[in-house]
């Protein structure tokens, strides 16, 4: 049996573009495989205006609500690798798990670091074994942010603790106010056995020398002590009263942390089931749609590359039914990350029959990697002449 692995690395610094050029394929290495690239993909969908790996860093740090600067010795940002072994990951793929793979590693990276701090997962399926490359933020350091299931299970927990610590404050009130008539009570009845000692005392001196002197008093002293005896006696048992109530309270109190506790824990036992069959039922359900369907997949990566692109969702709806669309405007390349014009070009999406189960977007016939890297090259040697021209 294989194994998972799972690498951290902190970047520092004003920025992670080279790594980003890595991850995003701006600058291809020589492990890679460039017929293959066009599979790699984006787990991630970036906020509004967000295009790129830097982007999506630098718009969470913004938006994170941290209050001072990030200098350039202090972390930016998380880099993590998860992969496997080579033979475990090439089985996965060829079973069509390498979906469900992704999608539970993007779940189990949300729940750990919180799904506003996971900024870019990118699968790279164009080196020698299939793994993602995820990009992390630290968040607001005690932040109550935490997975949950449903919004209302948030709000039964809130509740539930207030309720708690407002049964804990009266109960904390209750033990307070009895200690304090214990504490009373206690030098009460020490000062009456402090004068309850002092006159027995007098009354043994009085009854010998009654004894010897006949006194008539020494019967009314004696019944006087007899009284402060009994009263000492009644305060002990109150004491002790007192005692066991501050006991029971603080039983029940335990009891009702107790019933509390196992309420939740059931509470949430249940919900994450609950939870757990809607997630394996969406995922045997798409695994079905998947093999009825097999350019199912091919179709969602495509819409997803015409979405980023810069299609609208109508003309994504021709372009998917291989339908050719005329189109003038901008192109947006992930790869150099800018915008390219054309006017009155033929967008089309191709199918290749030695490669099932894949589509693929050309320009005017011309792939649209090969098209954007022909802009680009026109672009600089524009960029070059007119430096050229400003020299002479």
């Amino acid at each position: 049996m294989g194994h998972f692995s799972l690498d951290f690395k902190k970047a520092k610094g004003s920025s992670d573009a080279r790594e980003s050029d890595h991850i995003e394929r701006k600058v291809i290495p020589d492990n890679a495989d460039p017929t293959r690239t066009h599979l790699n993909r984006e787990l991630v969908k970036m906020p509004s205006g967000v295009y790129g790996r830097d982007e999506a860093i630098a718009h969470r740090i913004k938006t994170a609500g941290i209050k001072r600067k990030i200098t350039n010795d202090q972390v930016r940002v998380i880099r993590t690798v998860l992969s496997g072994t080579h033979e475990d990951m090439m089985n996965i793929a060829a079973n069509g798990q390498l979906d469900d793979w992704c999608n539970d590693s993007l779940k189990w990276l949300q729940d750990t670091f919180g799904k506003e701090n996971v900024v870019s997962v990118v699968l790279h399926m164009d080196e020698h074994t299939p793994h993602l490359h995820a990009s992390l933020m630290r968040g607001i350091r005690g932040s109550d942010a935490r997975h949950t299931t449903t919004a209302q299970y948030y709000r039964n927990i809130k509740r539930e603790t207030e309720r708690l610590q407002n049964c804990m404050k009266l109960l904390q009130s209750d033990v307070e106010e009895a200690e304090q008539l214990l504490q009373q009570t206690k030098s009460e009845i020490s000062t009456e056995k402090l004068q309850a000692a002092k006159m027995e005392a007098k009354t043994a001196l009085l009854s010998k020398i009654g004894s010897l002197l006949g006194s008539g008093k020494l019967k009314e002293v004696e019944q006087h002590n007899r009284k402060l005896c009994e009263l000492v006696t009644d305060r002990e048992q109150y004491i002790d009263e007192l005692h066991e109530k501050v006991q029971r309270m603080e039983d029940s109190h335990s009891k009702q942390l107790g019933e509390m506790r196992q309420k939740h824990q059931s509470e949430v036992a249940n919900l994450e089931s609950k939870h757990t069959e809607e997630v394996s039922l969406l995922n045997d359900i798409i695994r079905k749609a998947k093999r009825w369907f097999p350019m199912l997949d091919a179709r969602l990566q495509m819409e997803d590359l015409c979405r980023k692109i810069g299609f609208s969702i109508e003309q994504i709806g021709v372009l998917l039914t291989g339908k050719a669309l005329n189109f003038s405007g901008s192109l947006y390349s992930e790869e150099h990350r800018r915008k390219f014009k054309v006017e009155n070009a033929e967008i089309k999406v191709f199918a290749d029959s030695t490669k099932p189960n894949q589509l693929f977007l050309y320009v005017n016939r011309q792939p649209i990697v090969e098209w954007f890297k022909e802009q680009w090259n026109n672009l600089k040697l524009h960029l070059f002449s007119q430096r050229k021209s400003l020299r002479l």
